[in-house]
């Protein structure tokens, strides 16, 4: 995480991707335990100083071990935020079984609840 933000702080907002939504990402490390994503929503958007696209709602974090699972990751992600029909699904979501659901979607299925 703090090699994300020393990113943003070093090179801007380049992570505001569009409007209202940022997706974070670092080189992997081996800080990172296990390649994952996490997802959060904003009530009332955060601006990161990307005047075209704040204030941002929707931040979607990657976190990866190695380059390749951070490439195939990030390509998951950008197939499922490229439909913006997911992006409402993402806004609207409030529960755990919405974030499973939405975990499965980007994943192609492979992502399971645990009992």
């Amino acid at each position: 995480m703090n090699n994300m933000i020393e990113s943003v702080k070093k090179l801007g907002p380049y992570i505001v991707i569009a409007p209202g939504l940022a997706l974070g990402h670092a080189r992997p490390s081996e800080a990172v335990k296990e390649t994952s994503f996490a997802i959060t929503t904003f009530q009332n958007g955060i601006k990161f100083g990307n005047k075209d696209n704040d204030p941002v709602d929707l931040v979607v974090i990657l976190a990866s071990t190695s380059d390749t699972a951070h490439l195939s990751l990030l390509q998951k992600i950008v197939t499922f935020l490229n439909d913006s029909k997911n992006l409402d699904t993402l806004r609207g979501a409030t529960t755990h079984a919405d974030a499973v659901l939405i975990a499965n979607k980007i994943n192609g299925g492979n992502q399971h609840e645990s009992s």
